[in-house]
């Protein structure tokens, strides 16, 4: 992680031009890296605890991973100067991510369903107790 810090954030290093992407490229490394981690700890886990990954885990993580894309890419057009803009991206991400979940079978419409009712606060009042 250390080298990808070394190679995104600064501009030159000893007159050899590198990325220079700055606080960007920080993130972009910091991103790599948990990637990589995760990656790596899943793997070790599994061998060692002869762990199964859970069903529909590629595809969910293909439909965050484009969403956040997809979400990055439409932020660089937009100037996000006030906090209704983020409330918007976010709606823009979870819209694109249930939609990208369908797509890829994650979810189905029927899930997505019951998971927006239980956003409604009166269908949560009106639940019985068990």
């Amino acid at each position: 992680m250390i080298a990808l810090d070394f190679i995104l954030i600064p501009s030159e290093f000893l007159s050899i031009p590198l990325l220079g992407w700055g606080i960007n490229g920080a993130a972009a490394s910091l991103l790599i890296g948990q990637i990589i981690q995760t990656v790596l700890f899943y793997t070790n886990a599994r061998k060692l605890l002869q762990l199964k990954a859970p069903k529909g885990i590629v595809p969910t993580s293909c439909a965050a991973a484009l969403s956040i894309l997809a979400v990055y890419a439409l932020s660089t057009y937009l100037e996000i100067s006030r906090f209704y803009d983020i409330i918007a991206l976010f709606l823009i991400y979870a819209g694109a991510f249930a939609a990208l979940a369908i797509i890829f079978r994650a979810i189905t419409v029927k899930e997505l369903g019951e998971m927006i009712k239980m956003l409604r606060p009166k269908h949560l009042l009106h639940r019985p107790l068990r």
